[in-house]
């Protein structure tokens, strides 16, 4: 748990240009080991991997990706899950890796499974903690239709003043920080209304690298069943389930998730 962890690291970032334009990405590892590239939730940034990459970061080289708009990496007109993997891939491709696995936690673990679907065999293996699957969970509260408008409305600016303070309320109520600003708050909501559920579980179905799906029982923004029906989707899933931890098992069940990379990817 998260008292035996390591201290964390935050190595700096620097900006890769890329097919899908500067991304913030920071290293650590050794240079010649196999890559895993970690992208973060939202709200996140690399820092959310600080405590599972240095354990880590012995075996493999370790790649914490800023999303646009996210951390240090400028942002871009195309917020959507479909973009996030398309990053993810352009960052790979920018830094020559051709086989690589993938990390993910929460939301990022949406563009996993988008983008671990169109790797084919360059991709060795991918992690999703505290993921979202093929249906909505119960953090996702309303249908990314209604993202859209609400998205819409946060850009007017008579309507943005009243969306903005109901944002920031809900992200209170489930525990996470709320945005610091309504374009924040406008990225995040445009990116749950891309999301396309039945897409993401037609590409668990075609993803052949080995997946790890990860989750604590006592996770309030994810249920179990969404995990364990995404394990049953992929076909090479392996459930990772422990009794505690709640949403951000990256921290408080880094030892178990680093052991666990490191058995699968070996």
């Amino acid at each position: 748990m998260a008292t035996d962890l390591p201290a964390p690291t935050d190595p700096g970032a620097r900006l890769v240009d890329t097919r899908a334009g500067p991304i913030a990405v920071s290293e650590e590892g050794p240079a010649g080991a196999l890559p895993i590239l970690c992208v973060h939730g939202i709200p996140g940034s690399r820092r959310d991997f600080r405590y599972l990459a240095p354990l880590l970061a012995s075996r493999f080289r370790v790649l914490r990706v800023e999303m646009p708009g996210f951390g240090e990496s400028p942002p871009d007109g195309a917020a959507s899950l479909e973009s996030w993997a398309s990053v993810l891939l352009a960052v790979a491709e920018a830094l020559g890796h051709e086989r690589f696995a993938l990390l993910s936690h929460s939301f990022g673990g949406g563009a996993v499974l988008l983008a671990a679907a169109q790797a084919g065999e360059r991709l060795a293996g991918a992690t999703v903690p505290a993921s979202m699957g093929a249906r909505r969970h119960r953090a996702f509260a309303i249908p990314p239709a209604a993202y859209a408008a609400m998205s819409a409305l946060i850009a007017f600016p008579l309507t943005r003043p009243l969306f903005v303070a109901g944002g920031r309320r809900f992200y209170r109520r489930i525990g996470l920080i709320p945005p610091d600003g309504w374009r924040e708050l406008h990225r995040h909501t445009s990116l749950l209304a891309s999301v396309s559920f039945a897409g993401l579980g037609a590409s668990a179905r075609r993803i052949q690298a080995p997946v790890v799906v990860a989750h604590c029982a006592d996770d309030r923004l994810v249920e179990t069943a969404i995990a364990r029906e995404l394990a049953a989707l992929l076909p090479h899933g392996r459930l990772l389930e422990f009794p505690s931890g709640g949403h951000h098992l990256q921290k408080t069940r880094a030892a178990d998730l680093a052991a666990a990379i490191a058995a699968f990817l070996a």
